[in-house]
């Protein structure tokens, strides 16, 4: 029982992460390079694909665990 509730707080993490990072994307991708060169945006898109396929990855673990 304490294992399914920690595979369910696991699986509920990953996705407010998955939905953090697909915000952040959305913001990155609209905002022109110049914005992301002359403000406190450090990250690229690419980089944060790269979180979200990863996070995706470790959802899909955790549902075929489920």
């Amino acid at each position: 029982m304490m294992q399914d509730d920690l595979q369910d707080d696991t699986l509920a993490k990953l996705q407010d992460e998955k939905a953090r990072l697909e915000e952040r994307l959305r913001l990155l991708d609209t905002a022109t390079a110049s914005e992301r060169a002359d403000g406190p945006v450090t990250e690229s898109p690419e980089s944060v694909r790269d979180q979200l396929g990863q996070v995706n990855r470790l959802i899909a673990e955790q549902a075929r665990k489920s």
